[in-house]
Parts: structure tokens; C-alpha cells; sequence
């Protein structure tokens, strides 16, 4: 018998080490089919599953397998420190669960004191999921104090000052150790280009060092991009700039960035053909646009040439058919969007951390198909529906604006063309009122569903496109740049504007209540109320405006030009939901982009998964215990454990 197991023993060991070999040449499924040979002989095997996690993460970015191979290592090995380093980078990489991630790098830590690397990482962590910079500088200043030539550790420690309240002198001086450790290191090189651009314009200094990063990296288009950036920005020098963007392209034909940034080098010489055709293909829309060139301190009549352009904004010509797309009615779809422009929820660029999680509401039933599928179809999650808006619930959705402007117009529809979907979110996350109104089953009981949490990640961090690009934080041993982007569109999220369509008043902006923001400790919460309060003006001043601009003009077509705004205006009545709102019109024809429900007869457009950036499950104060026991067992058994659930303690009797 022992010489059975001696034999199995053996067999395992070679079957990990084939595992290893095919790994090394790349060959993730047949390294994944080693390991699993391996670990049949000998199902404690735990170096086996931490190497067949690697295998799923790095190989076929599948985290969630890896997570399960990882804590099968920690389960059969309960001290194994590399296993819970591994995790922490799937968590971080692929599921953007920066908490977890840190819980597992503390871990890694507390078991090996001397892990540089899960120092690191850790700060990694803190600086993308948290902003937590001074933090951060904190762990890459102990990752170096461990192993003083730790090159990543100074760059990201760079990229940490640079986001932190724009320190670029101290981003600067990381960015030139990393470089002296690791003189051929293009990104360092790119970023401190970067850090010159945005400290005190210092632009040729910036493109001295564009240049040298891609004498080291002929490839670089985002370095090629940036200086492009820097040309654009330093006296006005477009022509050098479009020949950078041009370059950018060549190396990335799909680099919409460079199309965008070329198109506006285009208009700055006054050649708006040419800056039509690339915002086109960098499909930059016209909000994008307005925030681009702040169009409120720049009217330019370069937008009323884009609104000429049929291909470029659809919606709005098809509204304007059989009408003369005349300035009033330009100045009426613009003025809609800069209103839009005004309630839109920044991911980035803030100093505070007081809105990067939102709260979907929904029935059990419905969150157990957005996370596990249907029963016909079994699977890790249905995509999230943005519904058509004449399936909402409140009547007047769609009609507030009108009826506060004096539009008179029978239904909400825009015609049998475009339609507006939308997908409801609210800034507090356990709310009684939005329990009762949202969270009930199927028999309307109150206070029976859920509160998905989702983190800022499951939507556009900022409504204009990026100008010039970073590679952000490093990894340990295996440096990566997380340049790419992510699978998947991503849309803005916009605050909902509560209005009294009698006086046409502005009562309230969606934001986070003051009781939301003391429960969750928030400091300074006076600041980010008066920022509520100057949005909250700034979107009554802009509604003042339009009324006067629609004065005069086809109310039908007016209309249907503020479809976009109309569906982000509800009733003063509804002002307790704090909502923000994604956003889309479409034609109900383009089936590439919208869905149709037979079974339903329900039209609507897929999002991603919530699973990937759910930060936590709220189950409502009236859920059985039961249902609660076989969702968290079915999170689990799905491998999304990693899911927190909780179960609000609001008071509620029925």
C-alpha cells in the first residue's frame, strides 16, 4: 500500500511538473489538463491548484476559476502565503474587488513579513480601487525599504503622488530612480512626460520625454499620442500634433483616443471636414464634445457643423425630419446636453471617495437571474437590462420636462423609431424607501428583494475621452501594463433631476442623503453638500435658459430633440429615490444593440454583468431567512462567494 501511494506520489509530480512545462510554452489548457491529472492522484496537491489558478488567470483571464484553485491551495494548505498573493492580484485584476484584494495581501504579509511584492500590489490596490494614495505611498515606501532596487514600486509609487492632489515634483523624482534602476523603462519615461505636461505646461520638457520612450518602444502609440497632446497643448503647434496622432493610429488602427484628439487638432486649423470625418470614427459624441472644448465659455459654430453631418449625430436628424435644422433648434438639443453635462457622476478626477458605489433595487427573483440565469438558460449571470421607458412605473416618466416647458404632447414616446432606455440606480445603498417601492416579490410584498451595491467600475469614469494615456500601477514579479481596455462599453451615469413641472423649480439633484454619508463615516460631508447645492443651480439656471430657447418653435420637435434629458427629469414627488440613471437612445430597429423579449414583449439593451463589480448583496428587512441561506449558497456554489451579503437591519413590519 505504501508503495501504491509512493507511486501516486510520484505520478502527480510528474504530471505538475508536464503542468509547469506547458505553462512555460504558453499552453494554458494543456497546463490546466496536466494540473487536473495531477491533482486526480493526489487531491491534496496544493502547489498543483495555486499553479492551475496562475494558469486561469494569467492564461484565459478566467478569475473566477482561479479564485476556486486558490482556495483550494489555502484549504489543503493553510499557511500557503503565495496562494493568497495570487488571489489578491485575481481579485484586483479581475473582479476590480480592491477590498478583497487588500484583505488577501495583508494575509500574504502577516504569513511572510518580507513579501516586497505584496507590498506592492497592496498599494496598487489602495491607489486604483480606493484613491487612497498617502496609504499606498505607505506600502510602496515599506515594499522598497525591503528590496531597495524594487524599479515598480518607484514608478507606481510616482503614479501615487502624481493623483494625489498633482505632487508631480515627487511623481518626477520616482519616476528618475525607477528609470536609473531600469534605464530602457519606456513607461516610466512616458508617464514623466506626463507629469511635465500637467506641471506648469512645461510641454517640450514633456516631449522630450515622449520621444525617449518610444526610442525604446518603436510601438509606444500611446506614448506617440500623448505627445501629440503636448504638441497640440504648447502653442497651438496642431500640424506636428495630427503627425503624432497619425502615428498612433498607424501602430492601433481601433485607438479612438488618437481619432478624437486628431479631430480636434483638425478644428483648431479650421479644417472641419477632416476633424468631422475623425470624431466619427473615434465615435466622440457631442456631450463628449461640449465638455471637450467647454463649449459654455466657447460657443463655436464647429458644433452646429457636426449637427449638419448626418452620419455624426443620427438622433438628431431623424428628429429634425422634415424640418430646417436651423440654429434655434441646435441651441435647444445642445442646451439639453449641457444640462446632462451638468448631472453627470464623475468616477474620477474627485478628491473625495463620498460616490463610488451605487445601489440597483430590485425583486430576489430577478437578482437570482442577473446573477445565476434563468432557469432555461443555467449560467454565472444574465446581463442587466436597460429597459425601454414606457415600462417604468411612474406615469408621468418622460413628461415632467414637457409639461414644466408647456409642451403639450399625449404620450412619452418619441415615435416608432428611437426610444430611450434606461437603467435606474441610487446613491444610498440601504434605503427603506426604495426597499418598499422596488425590493418586493412577485406578489408585491414590500421589503423582500435586494440591493445590488455596484462599484464606480461598472460605468464610464468620465463623460469626454481620455487625451493622453498613462500605464498605470505594476505588478510584482510578472510586470504587466494595464493599458488595455476593458471588455465591454461602459456608459455615464447621470444624477436625476427633481422638478415641480407647475413652477418649473429644481428641488433636488440625485445625490447621497446626508444619513447615508454618517453611516458610512464620511468626513467633510458639508463640502460635498455644497457641491450638491451648485450643481443643483447650475441645472435650474440651464432649465431657465431652455425654456426661453423653446420658445416659438414646433413643440413636436422639441420633444423629441430633449428625449435624452427628458427621461433623466422625474417628479418633485419622487425626490426621497436620490436616483441617477444610465442613459441610452436607440433605434428600435438596430438589432445589433437592441433586444426583443417575445415572451414579454419587452424591448431592451444588454449591459455587462453585475457580478464582476458587485461590491455587496443588502437583502431587504422582510427576506426569509431561508432565502437568504440558498442565495449566499448559490453565490458559493456559482464561484461568486466573493459577493459580501448582508441583511439590513431598517425597521419594517408588514
Amino acid at each position: 500500500m505504501k508503495n501504491d501511494s509512493r507511486r501516486k506520489e510520484q505520478l502527480a509530480e510528474k504530471y505538475y511538473n508536464e503542468g509547469v512545462d506547458a505553462f512555460h510554452n504558453l499552453d494554458y489548457e494543456k497546463a490546466i489538463e496536466w494540473y487536473e491529472k495531477a491533482i486526480e492522484l493526489q487531491p491534496d496537491y496544493a502547489a498543483a491548484y495555486l499553479c492551475m489558478g496562475v494558469a486561469y488567470a494569467d492564461g484565459k483571464q478566467n478569475y473566477k476559476k482561479a479564485i476556486e484553485c486558490y482556495e483550494k491551495a489555502i484549504e489543503y494548505k493553510p499557511g500557503f502565503a503565495e496562494a493568497y498573493f495570487n488571489m489578491g492580484v485575481a481579485y484586483a485584476d479581475g473582479k476590480q474587488n480592491y477590498k478583497k484584494a487588500i484583505e488577501c495581501y495583508e494575509k500574504a504579509i502577516e504569513l511572510e513579513p518580507d513579501d516586497a511584492d505584496a507590498y506592492n500590489n497592496m498599494g496598487n490596490a489602495y491607489a486604483d480601487g480606493k484613491q487612497n494614495y498617502k496609504e499606498a505611498i505607505e506600502c510602496y515606501k515599506k515594499a522598497i525599504e525591503l528590496q531597495p532596487n524594487y524599479v515598480a514600486a518607484y514608478y507606481n509609487m510616482g503614479n501615487a503622488y502624481k493623483d494625489w492632489n498633482g505632487q508631480y515634483e515627487k511623481a518626477i523624482e520616482c519616476y528618475e530612480k525607477a528609470i536609473e534602476l531600469q534605464p530602457n523603462y519606456a513607461y516610466a519615461y512616458n508617464n514623466m512626460g506626463n507629469a511635465y505636461a500637467n506641471w506648469n505646461k512645461q510641454y517640450e520638457k514633456a516631449i522630450e520625454y515622449y520621444k525617449k520612450a518610444i526610442k525604446l518602444n518603436p510601438n509606444y502609440a500611446a506614448a506617440y499620442n500623448n505627445m501629440g497632446v503636448a504638441y497640440a497643448n504648447w502653442n497651438g503647434q496642431y500640424k506636428e500634433a495630427i503627425k503624432c496622432y497619425k502615428k498612433a493610429i498607424k501602430l492601433n488602427p481601433n485607438y479612438e483616443d488618437a481619432y478624437n484628439n486628431m479631430g480636434f487638432a483638425y478644428k483648431n486649423l479650421g479644417k472641419i471636414k477632416s476633424a468631422v470625418k475623425n470624431l466619427k470614427k473615434g465615435n466622440c459624441p457631442l456631450l463628449d464634445v461640449l465638455d471637450r472644448i467647454n463649449y459654455e465659455e466657447n460657443p463655436t459654430e464647429f458644433v452646429y457643423k457636426l449637427l449638419e453631418d448626418k452620419e455624426y449625430d443620427p438622433f438628431f436628424n431623424e428628429a429634425m425630419q422634415g424640418f430646417k435644422k436651423t440654429k434655434k433648434y441646435k441651441d435647444v438639443y445642445i442646451q439639453s446636453l449641457l444640462i446632462m453635462k451638468e448631472c453627470f457622476v464623475e468616477m474620477v478626477g474627485t478628491k473625495n471617495d463620498y460616490e463610488i458605489a451605487f445601489a440597483h433595487y430590485t425583486k430576489l427573483d430577478t437578482a437570482k437571474i442577473l446573477f445565476f440565469g434563468d432557469k432555461k438558460e443555467p449560467s454565472n449571470g444574465s446581463p442587466f437590462r436597460l429597459g425601454i421607458s414606457n415600462t417604468m412605473n411612474d406615469p408621468q416618466e418622460g413628461l415632467t420636462l414637457l409639461n414644466a416647458m408647456k409642451i403639450e404632447q399625449k404620450d412619452a414616446a418619441l415615435s416608432d423609431t428611437y426610444n430611450a432606455f434606461i437603467g435606474s440606480f441610487t446613491f444610498n445603498l440601504n434605503n427603506l424607501n426604495q426597499f418598499r417601492l422596488y425590493g418586493k416579490n412577485n406578489e408585491g410584498k414590500e421589503a423582500t428583494g435586494v440591493s445590488i451595491v455596484l462599484n464606480k467600475y461598472y460605468f464610464k469614469d468620465k463623460i469626454a475621452q481620455c487625451v493622453s494615456v498613462e500605464i498605470t500601477a505594476m505588478g510584482g514579479e510578472n510586470e504587466r501594463d494595464k493599458i488595455e481596455i476593458k471588455k465591454g462599453e461602459k456608459y455615464p451615469l447621470f444624477r436625476c433631476i427633481y422638478l415641480d413641472p407647475d413652477t418649473g423649480f429644481v428641488e433636488s439633484v440625485g445625490h447621497k442623503d446626508s444619513y447615508t454619508l454618517k453611516q458610512e463615516e464620511k468626513n467633510n460631508i458639508e463640502t460635498y453638500e455644497d457641491k450638491i447645492k451648485t450643481t443643483k443651480k447650475a441645472v435650474q439656471t440651464k432649465l431657465d435658459e431652455l425654456k426661453t430657447k423653446i420658445e416659438g418653435l414646433d413643440e413636436e420637435v422639441v420633444g423629441k430633440l430633449l428625449l435624452n434629458l427628458r427621461y433623466l427629469v422625474k417628479h418633485v414627488a419622487f425626490k426621497e429615490e436620490q436616483e441617477c440613471r444610465i442613459i441610452q437612445v436607440e433605434m428600435l430597429k438596430n438589432k445589433k444593440r437592441v433586444k426583443h423579449d417575445a415572451e414579454s414583449e419587452a424591448f431592451y439593451i444588454e449591459y455587462g454583468n453585475l457580478s464582476p463589480n458587485t461590491e455587496e448583496v443588502i437583502f431587504a428587512p422582510k427576506v426569509a431567512e431561508k432565502d437568504m441561506f440558498d442565495f449566499r449558497n448559490k453565490l458559493h456554489y456559482k464561484g461568486l462567494g466573493i459577493i459580501e451579503t448582508t441583511k439590513s437591519d431598517l425597521p419594517y413590519s408588514s
